[in-house]
């Protein structure tokens, strides 16, 4: 048998990015004439190790980022053959804040009071790892009150959004609450601003 194996291949599981502590790696190839001996994986360039499909890989302290996966088929005359994959990392949360709140251009968290009409909060969400999910979940609590949620306008330099003083808004402050999640379901928290 002079023929390497054929139809190598690998995959990953998750495809997309995860947050979690294990990749399930699982592969194949076939070899009509001595069959397949074993199969050997190696992580990001690293030496070698003998492994069995599927093999759950533990992540848990390997670095937020693109990883690379390869699998090497051996056959029971010593050739070999290779396929690769990738996976994706991201443990870290993204990072939100709660910038401004204004009224009519005039700040108010720490500064003026709201008045009725239309309160423009404007937030800053980012994740350099894996990118955020969608925009972020921004909602205002007045006094006494229940979380309402605010409008979505644009993105610019940061996310704008809009909620409404009315009538029947109760007096007293008023708390901006802001979440965002990545692509890899970490959940990231702004620490609250009152006016």
């Amino acid at each position: 048998d002079g023929t390497a194996p054929i139809n190598v291949a690998i995959s990953a599981d998750p495809l997309s990015w995860t947050s979690g502590n294990t990749v399930t790696l699982t592969f194949s190839a076939e070899d009509a004439l001595s069959g397949i001996d074993h199969y050997e994986l190696s992580i990001d360039g690293q030496p070698g190790f003998t492994a069995t499909s599927p093999y759950a890989l533990n992540v848990s302290s390997m670095q937020d980022g693109v990883h690379e996966a390869v699998v090497t088929a051996f056959d029971k005359a010593g050739n070999s053959a290779s396929a690769s994959t990738s996976f994706y990392l991201d443990k870290i949360a993204p990072e939100i804040t709660i910038d401004s709140a204004q009224q009519g251009g005039i700040e108010l968290i720490g500064g003026a009071t709201a008045v009725q009409g239309t309160v423009d909060i404007y937030v800053t969400a980012t994740d350099p790892t894996s990118g955020l999910d969608a925009e972020p979940v921004v909602t205002v609590t007045p006094n006494g009150g229940s979380a309402e949620p605010t409008v979505y306008v644009d993105k610019f330099d940061v996310y704008h959004y809009q909620w409404n003083v009315t009538s029947t808004t109760p007096n007293g402050t008023a708390t901006i609450n802001a979440t965002v999640s990545d692509s890899a379901g970490n959940l990231g928290t702004a620490l609250p601003r009152t006016f």
